[in-house]
């Protein structure tokens, strides 16, 4: 979107006889861009053309108004049950054919390990993994492990996993220690050393200037 002050500055530029590629490079803006905003006879304000409309819209005044009662996630779930009836009745079909096509699950796949969030983290020293402000030491350390990569499973129910490959590493919590904060460096101001006077044994003092004789 070009704004009423670029536009202005485009136009401007051109009536002082600066070719289209020179006006585009000076402003950071691509050639196609300058020769569209050239041809405009005024600044065109910005309007949106893209159909917003989702499926949710024809219920969004009904949703927010129920919305505006729950207070809980019990209540939300209960609002859910309700809502998910009249959204079934709008867009349900039938299906061509009776039956169930759902596949079974295969009993290589630990549903556990699919419905959780994961992470990658690496191996500190001290073999730390650290993961959303935790800080956890492996129960046995091995060199094949420095600076190699682990997969945290955070599941929903609070479980922690630590996975190296295809085996689940033991480990314990731990609360690391706050960096100790820097003593202030005091910094002495410099003294200007005192003007220096010769004594008055000084030869300096005995000597006698002007005409030797």
């Amino acid at each position: 979107m070009i704004k009423a002050d670029m536009w202005h500055e485009i136009h401007s530029r051109r009536r002082l006889q600066e070719t289209k590629k020179w006006i585009a490079r000076a402003l950071g803006l691509h050639i196609q861009t300058v020769r569209k905003v050239l041809r405009q006879a005024a600044p065109r304000p910005y309007e949106r053309t893209k159909d917003e409309r989702g499926l949710l819209t024809p219920y969004k005044s009904y949703i927010l108004q129920r919305l505006a009662g729950v207070k809980s996630l019990e209540e939300a779930n209960v609002f859910l049950e309700l809502y998910l009836d009249t959204f079934n009745r709008r867009f349900m079909k039938e299906a061509l054919e009776p039956g169930d096509f759902h596949r079974p699950l295969p009993k290589s796949v630990n549903l556990e390990d699919v419905l959780c969030i994961k992470g990658l983290r690496t191996i500190n020293e001290g073999y730390l993994v650290k993961w959303r402000d935790r800080t956890f030491v492996l129960g046995k350390g091995s060199l094949t492990l420095r600076r190699q990569k682990v997969t945290v499973l955070n599941r929903f129910d609070g479980r922690l996993s630590l996975r190296f490959k295809v085996r689940d590493l033991a480990y314990r919590e731990i609360q690391e220690p706050r960096p100790a904060e820097p003593k202030p460096v005091l910094v002495k101001p410099r003294r200007k050393p005192p003007k220096y006077y010769p004594p008055a044994t000084h030869p300096w003092r005995h000597m006698s200037f002007g005409n030797v004789p």
